[in-house]
């Protein structure tokens, strides 16, 4: 069984230089996944749901759940 791709995101349309969306040669629009946005401690500071690009084992991926709870 392969691997759970757990690199979250929110998938949205592509969209041109002029604002309207890009086709893809099948007719449908383009789709792109962005990182969704950081959330707050309740003392306020940045929490960041993905493991920083410098990270040794996990650059760059969604933390999930477990460890956002844990921090």
């Amino acid at each position: 069984m392969p691997k759970e791709n757990k690199n979250w995101g929110v998938e949205v349309n592509v969209v041109g230089e002029d604002g309207k969306p890009v086709y893809g040669a099948d007719g449908k629009v383009l789709k792109k996944k962005v990182r969704m946005g950081d959330g707050r401690f309740a003392n306020g500071s940045p929490q960041s749901l993905y493991f920083a690009d410098n990270d040794k084992e996990h650059t760059g991926k969604f933390k999930g759940m477990a460890t956002i709870l844990a921090e």
